[in-house]
């Protein structure tokens, strides 16, 4: 997969700022930065760290990288949110149409961009978004996958209030 990165469209966000756009919450935040984004995409940063849950001494599990990039596309979500003056919005993973990881782990201190691109969108409930995990050091992809995604806020309470 050979994927177009995201034009920039807004500045930079910093690390401080991720946790308003994900409901996840350290150690399982696990995106450092924002990068370019636009209104199909963006680029995520992550460092993998010693810190993380999963790790072992030198590494994570490679399995991991779903994560990554699920991550950073409700990080892109969250940007359309709020760009558009709605409340972010929490979503869910439906699964990977395809995911092929490259590598059986992946060491401490590698630094990863999540590449994310929406390349379907049903109404803004069901999307699919193709997505690269590629190491920053030498560019080689880590891992790439078709990653299908639902979000709307409506459905997402009545599944709160148990769907009633």
């Amino acid at each position: 997969m050979s994927e177009r990165a995201p034009q920039a469209m807004a500045a930079a966000v910093p690390a401080h700022a991720i946790a308003e756009l994900l409901v996840h919450r350290p150690p399982l935040l696990l995106l450092d930065e924002l990068g370019a984004h636009d209104a199909e995409g963006l680029t995520a940063f992550v460092r993998v760290s010693a810190t993380h849950p999963f790790a072992s001494a030198t590494d994570v599990p490679s399995t991991l990288a779903i994560e990554y990039m699920a991550q950073a596309v409700a990080a892109h979500q969250g940007l359309l949110d709020r760009q558009a003056g709605r409340p972010i919005c929490e979503g869910f993973l439906l699964g990977a149409r395809r995911l092929d990881v490259h590598r059986d782990v992946l060491p401490i201190g590698l630094r990863l961009a999540a590449i994310v691109r929406r390349d379907f969108d049903l109404g803004g409930e069901f999307g699919r978004y193709a997505c690269q995990l590629v190491d920053t050091a030498d560019g080689t992809c880590v891992a790439e996958g078709d990653l299908k995604v639902f979000q709307s806020p409506q459905r997402v309470a009545e599944l709160k209030e148990g769907g009633k």
